[in-house]
């Protein structure tokens, strides 16, 4: 051992001073790379456990009060939102629902910016998060929550999934790849399913029953509903564009010929609907389709909105289908009664860039006032009464509607 040890100091002292900076570095080094994997050692020995604390970014407006709001570092499973730490006066462990909230400002209760209207459960309690390479999403997720939980109802799904839309927009730059919709899932084959693909596109979707552990993410985008759907007319333009692209399907130019189609309902039904159909008939370069759209698929629906230049139809979840017309063409909507006006399918209609007016029946309704007194007295189930309008007061606003078009609504 003597001899060894004077063998390396001899041979030492015959070191250049270059060689003696590459042995030090070299070290040096070495030593910095054991103590970052002993670091990453004890990391994953600890199950990869890491506190994130979250907090909002930043909450958008999109127009009628609605709000698209990015909260940093959050996790959701299925039953919605989950917080890492118990806030100020908010109880540990206890759910809310973040709903009806008219300014993006911090609530009593939450202490966080939220989103107007928005549907998702949120839970804050004493848990630390986990941080796992399975579960933690780098990038954004986009979540949706809504207050129609199981039905078909298209503008209900519609209102709650454009937010998507609205911040893809927005923030082009950035590519939500999973998407979590608080709800159950629709149907195949119908037209909830058929524009869920056409809004979340190359999105992976996942609905509550099939999120099975806590997901965290680096951003959690989520929104309340979007009454108008769009922002305005050049958003729902895009939305229409990406769509016909999507289908394949090839705009027609407004010409001479009218097309008009005539939606029929199961409920709310316009009983004399065959006496409208002769008044339309008898009209010279007018061509009149009559549809059900509960009986057709999503893509036949979008195919008959794209080739209508005048959609007619009783006020009701159908006319959700008028985002699919071309820009400046018309809608028509039919009310029982003046009790009934509601000017929801008109913003809607006017933000897609088309014209809208509205004709009245002449129904009697038990409860007197404003459909918002109704709404609010539960007398749902008599504003889905049949109804009739005299051709004395559908011809009017026939006429206003066919003059956007450029027809002057003589008869042959």
């Amino acid at each position: 051992m003597y001899a060894w040890l004077c063998q390396r100091l001899r041979r030492q002292a015959n070191i250049s001073p270059g060689e003696r900076v590459f042995w030090f570095l070299r070290g040096t080094f070495t030593a910095v790379g054991f103590i970052l994997a002993v670091h990453s050692l004890y990391i994953f020995y600890k199950a990869g456990k890491l506190e994130l604390p979250e907090h909002m970014l930043n909450c958008d407006t999109l127009g009628d009060y609605s709000q698209i709001c990015v909260l940093r570092n959050a996790c959701v499973d299925s039953q919605g939102l989950l917080l890492n730490n118990p806030l100020p006066r908010y109880e540990e462990s206890s759910i809310t629902t973040l709903s009806n909230f008219p300014n993006p400002s911090p609530d009593e209760k939450l202490g966080h910016m939220i989103p107007a209207r928005a549907w998702v459960n949120v839970r804050a309690d004493s848990l630390k998060q986990v941080k796992h390479k399975h579960n933690y999403l780098q990038g954004a997720l986009f979540i949706a929550g809504f207050d129609d939980q199981s039905g078909l109802n298209p503008f209900h799904f519609a209102e709650c999934v454009l937010t998507f839309f609205s911040y893809s927009q927005r923030n082009k730059a950035e590519r939500i790849r999973r998407v979590i919709l608080f709800r159950e899932k629709p149907p195949v084959n119908t037209w909830l399913a058929g524009f869920q693909d056409q809004v979340f596109r190359n999105a992976t979707v996942h609905y509550a029953q099939e999120v099975n552990k806590t997901i965290c993410a680096e951003r959690v985008v989520f929104g309340g509903t979007i009454i108008n759907l769009f922002e305005g007319p050049y958003h729902a333009e895009l939305f229409r564009n990406s769509v016909y692209k999507s289908l394949g399907i090839t705009r027609r130019p407004l010409g001479r010929l009218v097309q008009v189609t005539f939606l029929r309902r199961k409920d709310r039904v316009l009983v004399n609907t065959e006496q409208i159909e002769r008044l339309l008939l008898e009209i010279k370069d007018l061509t009149l389709k009559v549809v059900t759209m509960d009986s057709l698929s999503f893509e036949e629906q979008v195919r008959i909105m794209a080739e209508t230049d005048l959609l007619i139809s009783p006020h009701g979840a159908g006319l959700t289908n008028s985002i699919f017309m071309q820009q400046e063409r018309a809608v028509l909507e039919l009310f029982p009664s003046k009790l009934w006006y509601y000017e929801l399918y008109g913003r809607i209609a006017r933000n897609a860039g088309l014209f809208h007016t509205h004709a009245f029946g002449g129904e009697l309704h038990d409860s007197a006032g404003t459909i918002r007194n109704c709404f609010s007295n539960n007398c749902h189930l008599e504003l889905k009464r049949d109804f009739s309008i005299m051709p004395s007061d559908f011809l009017p606003a026939l006429s206003h509607a066919l003059s956007w078009l450029g027809h002057d609504g003589g008869r042959g």
